[in-house]
């Protein structure tokens, strides 16, 4: 094993790497595994709470009149606040709107038969997707402000609240394509790629 080949191993290159003269021949199998990789979200804990948020609420009240449980009584009142609370019921909404272009993103991500190509498009159309949300922003907040009314004070200021989840949609674009940024390995892996 020469020198430049101990270090290429030693980097963390896949085991399916091997140096040939001045060629590196790439083996498919270990490249076109899909990783399984579980996003840390849950998509339908947000869909539920948001569209059943009434029920919720009655739920809780419910609890609240029939228990003698401190805690019990605590935590159902503090989410009955929760689903009551403006602030918070902006960020479900907010996160109900991105959360469907990702989980469109993870399952296209998540194929088998996904080239560079297709890979590319759907970036474009999730970062397209996000900023359109993020466009949205204000009418998100007057929707929210609408459906939404509570008796409470308010804690931040309006104009606040839109900044930050102008920021969110920020971060969400920014990361994608950080991780997506190299994607010149998947155009190498599709010529060595016999089954296309």
């Amino acid at each position: 094993m020469n020198p430049f080949e101990f270090q290429l191993r030693s980097s963390g290159w896949p085991v399916g790497l091997r140096y040939w003269g001045h060629w590196f021949i790439v083996s498919i199998a270990e490249i076109s595994r899909v990783a399984a990789t579980r996003w840390n979200y849950n998509i339908r804990t947000v869909y539920f709470v948001y569209e059943h948020r009434e029920k919720l609420i009655e739920v809780f009240e419910e609890i609240e009149e029939r228990c003698n449980r401190g805690v019990t009584l605590n935590e159902a009142s503090s989410l009955r606040r929760a689903l009551e609370d403006q602030e918070f019921l902006f960020g479900l909404t907010v996160f109900h709107k991105i959360f469907p272009h990702v989980d469109i993103l993870y399952n296209q991500l998540q194929s088998r038969n996904q080239d560079s190509v297709q890979l590319q498009k759907d970036l474009v159309i999730f970062e397209k997707s996000t900023d359109n949300i993020r466009g949205q922003i204000d009418d998100i907040k007057k929707y929210t402000e609408t459906k939404f009314e509570s008796n409470k004070r308010r804690r931040t200021d309006d104009s606040i609240r839109g900044v930050i989840a102008k920021e969110v949609c920020n971060i969400i674009t920014m990361q994608v394509k950080d991780r997506f940024f190299f994607r010149g390995h998947l155009q190498a892996a599709e010529l060595f790629n016999t089954e296309a």
